[in-house]
């Protein structure tokens, strides 16, 4: 039996409004599970497995997946 591990990422960046500003309260979420939101400045930093799907959403806007 073999087993294998998938290897994980660690990505960060800063979550912006249009106009370039941190964006406060954002909820980024990795594969279905609930990551901390970003910091006051907007920075953030997650793990997650090589090709997983990571959403970002506010409240009462539309969410974005990449």
């Amino acid at each position: 039996m073999v087993f294998t591990q998938a290897q994980q990422r660690k990505y960060s960046g800063v979550v912006r409004d249009i106009e370039g500003k941190p964006v406060v309260g954002a909820s980024i979420v990795v594969e279905g599970l609930m990551s901390a939101p970003p910091r006051y400045n907007g920075q953030y930093s997650v793990r997650a497995n090589q090709g997983s799907r990571i959403s970002y959403s506010l409240v009462g806007k539309e969410s974005i997946t990449i």
